[in-house]
């Protein structure tokens, strides 16, 4: 669309008797390069837009969208590679600025299209699979009361974990973090229980037992967070971290 608004104004301009004005200058240049970039991305390498086209005629034909994606993805790793090979051809024969134009290009969209392949495949990988599957039922819960230099020595290095669950009579009322006990200064960890330095429940994000994987997955993207409290039939269970996810 753009290019063809600037190509209206270079024809307006030079029908005009302007074709030589800055403003000319600017509109045909603009054109060419809306122009160029349209054309590189209808190539029919995934995940440019003509890679998706691809796809989805390769999946109406076989019904099957890993597979799709992969032989989109490999088409476009065939550009990308392409398109280094004639960059370089460029440096060789003189043009340093746009081959170097042309290897980035092509080594950028090699690297989009394995990601966005990898993407997807890791995503088939958690198709089915449950929180259930996954939740970390071991870990040491504490009593709100208890000191956080206490919580520290007892609880964190003892057994190894990053976050420790706040439990009164099997109710979560919260978790101390490692982001928590930044917030209170260390020689105040003798004074301070764990219930004043705590993230309350109401403030975590959490998931149902039975909730989908991926869909922990990424409220823990969402939230820059490494672990989210599993709760089954109202009540705390345990953990899924992002390492129990890399681990399938």
């Amino acid at each position: 669309i753009l290019a063809l608004f600037f190509g209206i104004v270079t024809v307006v301009a030079f029908l005009s008797g302007a074709e030589n004005s800055p403003p000319a200058a600017v509109a045909l240049y603009l054109t060419f390069i809306n122009f160029a970039v349209g054309v590189f991305n209808m190539l029919p390498g995934y995940p440019l837009d003509g890679g998706r086209v691809l796809r989805a005629g390769l999946w109406a034909r076989g019904r099957n969208l890993l597979t799709a994606t992969r032989r989109a993805s490999m088409v476009g790793t065939f550009i990308a590679f392409g398109l280094i090979a004639l960059g370089v051809v460029s440096i060789l024969l003189g043009n340093f600025i746009g081959g170097a134009w042309f290897i980035v290009i092509g080594w950028f969209l090699r690297n989009v299209s394995e990601a966005s392949y990898q993407q997807l495949l890791f995503r088939s990988t958690l198709e089915g699979t449950k929180v259930a599957d996954l939740v970390n039922r071991s870990f040491h819960a504490a009593p709100p009361d208890v000191s956080l230099s206490a919580l520290v020595n007892e609880h964190m290095l003892a057994a190894g974990q990053r976050c420790v669950p706040i439990v009164v009579a099997a109710e979560l009322l919260g978790l101390v973090t490692m982001r928590d006990l930044k917030r209170v200064p260390r020689e105040e960890w003798e004074s301070t229980s764990a219930f004043r330095a705590m993230t309350p429940r109401e403030k975590l994000h959490g998931v149902d037992a039975h909730d989908d994987i991926a869909a922990a997955l990424e409220i823990m993207a969402r939230e820059n967070v490494n672990q989210l409290p599993v709760m089954e039939f109202g009540g705390f269970v345990g953990f899924v971290t992002r390492a129990d996810v890399l681990r399938l």
